[in-house]
């Protein structure tokens, strides 16, 4: 009993094959015509139910093979990607190339060639006007559509089933009453597929078929293949194509053959209805049923197209690690509710020691603060006099440059600043000493060089910033040596904490300049004062409870001078040269 069904239609008959699967094969069990000649397109459908319904084939899983005129075919030429992107690539390409490809239609391809260069591919478009048209057919016998397939593309599937060699060039013949498909296949890849229309009148229909074979052969030759091994086949009754075959091997210097297409399927001895008169004309729908055998390997079929390959899915591995995790929550929980009564014992015994904790960790946090504060002011303690002899040893030599203005200000946030107003000779000589000048603890920017017409020696005047950064103050101090007088008896650093440690008396220094023009004088006084025992130092962060009272006598003089002092500094002294 059949299974499935095959069907293709033209203006003048309806072919059926009707088969059943078995195995990887099929068998085929009823073949078919119905003359629908000069019947409306809404009538096809109930003709075909009729038919069907006399033979017991309806509701059947059903295969459509469709001519080259409803589907519009072309050769594509792509960029070598990976296979798993040629559906999107095609499609994208199809609907900018196809004159009737749009959004909605059924995009198909078949892969030809493939290289280093690129792929060549068989893009089919068909659109939704037609595939609804097919349904309408199908629907008085209650059919159920499962392929839609370019019926060239099936002709070249049933070729598969042939013992061809896998090179050599191979063209197939298939005539039907008005047209003629003509696939050239490479090995057993379709490189060409065309279809033709074909007048009624005999002799014309030779002429027209053996020309259209030989400008097919001509397209295959312009993309580069000129192979020697060649043959053509006609399908259908050697008898009924023998003057063909002769035209085609006389013309075009080609062997040809006709080949029975039933021979190379399935078939009981004798079919109900007999065999039909045009065996050639059922090669596609052989070729359909192989094809779907095949999973719809070598077909165009614009109700599956190809698409990418979907994401392999992880459920099964989600599923066991999902399990597993449950398992390990599970393990987790209970050891955790066996061990309960302990870890809160051991909690609350660490949250007693954290309470006891809480005096000594508010007592480092004032330590931490007033370090901050500390290390605040003491980036703001420049060593000027050091600076000053910086910038003499980086200043250009006297007879390229002068210094009119400089102008020195502590940033209380730490750091200083040092401007610089003078001419030059050249400004390449500013541009020398702006380079002198700079490196990691001095950062120079000027305003640019400008002329100064009044001044015929000095004709360039520049005024450059110098800023001595915070960090870099600090670096230095923190990286200065601490000198600790280890040579010192024990016992007279006890005594030492007893009687209040001698501190040498404050350094002052006093730089005095005089302005040019003017007799005012400015003085920048740099007070350091140098403790008489490194040891009295101590870390703040230590909590020493105890502590010397002539130290904190000092400390807090020391802190007075220093607040004068850096309200002091915060006022730009000027020093003109």
């Amino acid at each position: 009993m059949a299974k499935q069904l095959a069907i293709e239609w033209d203006d003048n008959e309806i072919r059926v094959v009707a088969a059943r699967p078995r195995g990887n094969r099929f068998v085929v069990t009823d073949v078919f015509t119905v003359d629908i000649s000069g019947a409306k397109p809404e009538a096809i459908g109930k003709q075909l139910a009729d038919a069907l319904a006399e033979r017991g084939l309806q509701k059947l899983p059903t295969l459509i093979a469709i001519g080259r005129g409803r589907a519009e075919l072309r050769q594509l030429s792509l960029p070598a990607i990976p296979d798993e992107e040629l559906p999107d690539v095609v499609r994208f390409q199809a609907v900018r190339q196809f004159a009737a490809a749009g959004e909605r239609a059924a995009i198909d391809y078949l892969p030809i060639a493939r290289s280093e260069t690129g792929v060549e591919v068989a893009a089919a478009a068909l659109a939704p006007e037609h595939i609804e048209e097919i349904r309408r057919v199908c629907e008085p016998s209650e059919l159920q559509l499962q392929r839609i397939v370019l019926r060239p593309t099936a002709a070249a599937a049933l070729f598969q089933l042939l013992k061809q060699p896998d090179s050599g060039e191979t063209i197939l013949i298939d005539t039907l009453a008005d047209e003629v498909d003509l696939i050239v296949m490479r090995g057993k890849t379709p490189a060409f597929l065309r279809s033709v229309r074909v007048p009624t009148d005999e002799q014309a229909r030779l002429r027209t078929i053996v020309n259209e074979t030989r400008r097919s052969l001509m397209a295959v030759r312009r993309d580069g293949s000129n192979s020697s091994q060649r043959q053509i086949i006609v399908w259908g009754n050697p008898a009924y194509h023998a003057e063909l075959r002769q035209q085609l091997t006389a013309q075009l210097g080609i062997e040809a053959q006709s080949v029975d297409p039933f021979s190379l399927v399935e078939m009981p001895a004798a079919l109900p209805n007999g065999m039909p008169q045009y065996i050639g004309r059922f090669a596609p729908l052989l070729g359909l049923l192989e094809g779907d055998v095949l999973k719809g390997e070598g077909l165009i079929d614009f109700l599956n197209p190809r698409r990418p390959p979907e994401p392999k899915s992880n459920r099964d591995r989600y599923a066991l690690y999902g399990g597993l995790a449950a398992a390990v929550v599970l393990l987790i929980g209970w050891l955790a509710w066996s061990q309960l009564s302990r870890l809160d014992a051991k909690y609350q015994q660490t949250l007693v020691a954290s309470n006891d904790l809480n005096d000594a960790v508010a007592a480092a946090q004032i330590s931490k603060a007033n370090l901050a504060r500390i290390d605040q002011f003491l980036d703001g303690d420049v060593f000027m006099l050091g600076e000053l002899a910086y910038l003499s040893e980086n200043l250009g030599p006297p007879e390229q440059m002068q210094v009119e203005q400089l102008t020195v200000a502590a940033d209380p946030r730490g750091g200083a600043t040092m401007s610089i107003k003078g001419v030059a000779r050249e400004p390449a000589a500013v541009i020398a000493m702006e380079s002198q000048l700079r490196d990691a603890d001095h950062a120079v920017t000027g305003d640019g060089v400008k002329s100064d017409p009044r001044n015929e020696t000095f004709k360039f005047q520049f005024n450059d910033t110098i800023r001595i950064p915070a960090a870099s103050v600090r670096e230095q101090r923190l990286a200065a040596p601490v000198v600790v007088d280890s040579a010192e008896p024990k016992a007279a650093q006890a005594d030492a904490k007893e009687a209040p440690a001698k501190t040498e008396e404050p350094v002052k220094t006093e730089a005095d300049t005089t302005p040019e023009g003017s007799g005012e004088e400015e003085s920048t006084t740099t007070e350091a004062a140098t403790p008489a025992n490194d040891s009295d130092q101590a870390d703040p962060a230590a909590g020493e409870s105890k502590a010397d009272e002539s130290d904190t006598e000092e400390t807090k003089a020391d802190a007075s001078d220093s607040d004068a002092s850096e309200s002091d500094e915060s006022k730009s002294d000027e020093v003109s040269a």
